[in-house]
């Protein structure tokens, strides 16, 4: 029987879950009936023989050297899977690279036989190493998608962002338009009641501190705490805005599809990014113009019959493009292809 190792980073994240715990849960029986074991876990086993190794991310220095020998010596695939653009991180972002790590992160590259791409975009970068796994969502973790929620009795529209402090610009768009949807300075005599739920990170203008009416922050949480949260919120509305930069343009759609299957209602850059979503706003670089399409279209989406339709156009695209249970197969030939 031909394996595969599928090496899994010592600390679970969202990375982890969508490039690791997933393909080896929709992969492995399949693989099984033809005689390729798929195996998932932290070690390398150094006893074992493996006809492939899959790494994700950063990948330890000693890591590297030793799949290094068994590429040599034993004739096995080395597989690096790969969710961002290391090279392309902004100067904004907290997340500093040393040189070390850039050197060890090239090394990787140069070492590797394939690079496995989250997008389109970062495959394109990386040249004839890479080929485009995409994030697949798992309709089983949704109950096949959560409905959009009824008008609350209150009045109140919920509106979610999810992310870290590393799109804090992405972010960033967003404070403006909710400052004024909170105000009411918008032009209008009486302002939709908006509740906005940061979920991982909230920016400085908008603390919940500063507006306990209108602003709730939620910590970020364990990966299997994170549906539960998803579910007690509840959203309307999910913001997805990324900033018009490099980084950005290799980013996977994942905050897309998470929010539209918690029954939100989606609000996205228009970017390649979410080239799939229904209710995008330009990164325009004026930003007053930017702005006020962010509060136009935040405002159309207090009407129920509104989000409704957008929520319905954006799940149908993701359960026809975006699921495991419609898109195996591209996996599923990836890790063919390495034992053949």
């Amino acid at each position: 029987m031909r394996r595969i190792l599928i090496q899994l980073p010592a600390e679970p994240s969202a990375s982890s879950y969508y490039r690791a715990m997933l393909p080896f849960r929709h992969c492995k029986k399949t693989l099984a009936s033809e005689g390729i074991e798929l195996v998932v876990a932290e070690g390398i086993f150094r006893g074992d023989h493996w006809d492939a190794i899959i790494a994700h991310r950063e990948v330890d220095i000693a890591y590297i050297q030793h799949i290094a020998s068994r590429q040599v010596t034993g004739g096995c695939k080395f597989v690096w899977d790969l969710d961002d653009d290391f090279w392309a991180i902004p100067e904004w972002s907290p997340v500093k690279y040393s040189a070390d790590r850039m050197d060890c992160i090239n090394l990787t590259f140069k070492v590797c036989d394939e690079v496995w791409a989250s997008t389109s975009p970062l495959a394109k970068k990386l040249g004839w190493k890479a080929k485009v796994l995409p994030n697949l969502i798992d309709l089983n973790d949704w109950g096949g998608g959560w409905m959009p929620p009824e008008e609350d009795e209150s009045g109140v529209t919920r509106v979610l962002w999810a992310g870290s402090n590393t799109h804090s610009r992405d972010v960033a768009i967003t404070v403006d338009p909710i400052l004024k949807s909170i105000s009411g300075d918008e032009g209008n005599h009486v302002a939709p009641k908006y509740h906005f739920h940061f979920f991982g990170y909230c920016p400085p203008d908008l603390m919940a501190n500063l507006f306990p009416n209108h602003i709730t922050y939620h910590p970020w949480v364990p990966l299997n705490e994170f549906h539960e949260v998803l579910w007690k919120i509840r959203p309307h509305i999910v913001l997805c805005p990324l900033a018009d930069c490099t980084f950005n343009e290799s980013k996977s759609n994942i905050r897309w599809m998470e929010g539209v299957m918690a029954g939100g209602a989606a609000i996205t850059s228009k970017c390649e990014s979410y080239k799939d979503a229904s209710n995008s706003v330009p990164q325009d670089s004026n930003v007053e113009t930017r702005n006020n399409t962010w509060l136009y279209k935040l405002n159309c989406l207090t009407f129920h019959h509104y989000r409704l339709q957008y929520w319905k156009d954006d799940k149908k695209s993701i359960v026809l493009n975006h699921t495991w249970q419609s898109k195996v197969n591209v996996w599923l030939d990836a890790f063919r292809g390495l034992v053949k």
